[in-house]
């Protein structure tokens, strides 16, 4: 760990968990630890650990440009809070079943609402629900469709503001994924009458931490992921053994192991054995590196630049359904969509970009052999 990026773990033991700075406690660099902030999206909470500490210079204008990124924070949040109540609120007046997800449920765990940003809000419906939850949306409160992925369909807010609409928690296939399928077996209504579930303590962490390994195997899961971690395991109480029975059967023990491991060492300053030592360093690239970085990481979680490269040419039925619902009836139509897909990129002119990934793909060959090997000391290997 560089000391930058200890002194951003420092600032947010401070802000997040209430911890004193060690005495004459000074960032070894400003600027550098600025820049670590926000691309993992924590400025707002290192401004409000160096504010509180008399370390900011409100009139500098790297103190400006704090203050403007607490601001930002605690905006965002009021309007996504905002929206989440209407959402819920038009959900309950028509009889649809939702769970929120993601930073709705974790932004509970912090001191303060603000200090868990989301750059969107994620809303888990029934799938007999979804066009009906769309409707209800726009017709109420004047969403805008915007379009859809492999499990969510994306709505705007009159504010700006994504909501993902979930049919279903994933679409891949994994040893998770058969759980995360029994989601509205397992969960209840959060009180007699109401439309609001919630998940089973166990099922929430195991999909913590499945969304945390889909982030991993492509070069984006950050610091804010490891507080998340700490918080979901030291900010409530839980039955430890419905949690690792859970995380067994879907397979992710050991990456769960990783981020806690990791969390326990940032967040009560336990010592980190050399495999767990690669981790941190790769968690604290999560959000700051793009392009090759993360076109390496999905290499890697593919098993290399050949599978990588085949596909995106040729991905999976599961990941055709949405654009391709003939898929659903007639699996035997995946190759005539496979060549319909190519043919369509091509003509979209798509085929100078595909061969600059390729060649891309070729320059990460070494940096990908490396995060395989990775990934398989944090269990996200296949």
């Amino acid at each position: 760990m560089t000391q930058t990026q200890s002194d951003l773990i420092r600032l947010l033991r401070f802000a997040v968990l209430g911890e004193p700075l060690p005495e004459g406690f000074q960032p070894a660099d400003a600027q550098t630890l600025f820049q670590l902030a926000k691309a993992h999206d924590l400025a707002h909470l290192a401004s409000f650990a160096l504010r509180e500490n008399g370390l900011l210079d409100p009139a500098s204008p790297l103190g400006r440009e704090y203050d403007r990124q607490q601001m930002l924070a605690v905006w965002r949040v009021n309007v996504l809070e905002r929206d989440l109540g209407d959402v819920c609120a038009a959900f309950e007046k028509a009889g649809i079943d939702y769970i929120p997800l993601k930073g709705a449920v974790i932004r509970g765990l912090y001191p303060e609402p603000w200090m868990r940003t989301s750059g969107d809000i994620d809303i888990l419906v029934r799938a007999d629900d979804l066009e009906r939850a769309e409707q209800t949306l726009t017709d109420t409160l004047s969403y805008r469709l915007e379009g859809a992925g492999g499990h969510y369909h994306h709505v705007t807010s009159p504010s700006g503001f994504h909501i993902d609409l979930h049919f279903t928690l994933t679409e891949l296939e994994s040893p998770a994924a058969p759980l995360l399928h029994t989601v509205w077996e397992r969960s209840a209504p959060v009180a007699p009458g109401r439309h609001a579930y919630r998940m089973p303590d166990a099922l929430m962490y195991l999909f913590h931490v499945y969304h945390a390994a889909h982030h991993a195997r492509h070069g984006s899961c950050g610091v804010r992921t490891v507080l998340d971690t700490w918080l979901l395991c030291h900010g409530t109480d839980f039955d430890a053994d419905a949690r690792r029975a859970m995380l067994r059967d879907g397979g992710l023990t050991r990456f769960a192991d990783t981020l806690e491991t990791v969390a326990r060492a940032w967040f009560r300053s336990e010592p980190l054995s050399r495999r767990y030592q690669n981790a941190e360093a790769y968690f604290f690239t999560g959000g700051v590196y793009q392009g090759r970085h993360n076109l390496a990481a999905a290499q890697a979680s593919m098993g290399g630049r050949v599978q990588y490269l085949f596909a995106r040419a040729f991905p999976p039925r599961s990941s055709l359904r949405i654009g391709y619902p003939v898929l659903e009836r007639q699996p035997w139509l995946l190759p005539a969509c496979w060549a319909h897909r190519l043919v369509k990129a091509a003509a979209a002119g798509k085929l100078p970009a595909a061969r600059q990934e390729i060649r891309t793909a070729n320059q990460t060959r070494s940096l990908s052999q490396e995060l395989a090997l990775l990934f398989t000391e944090m269990g996200l290997s296949d």
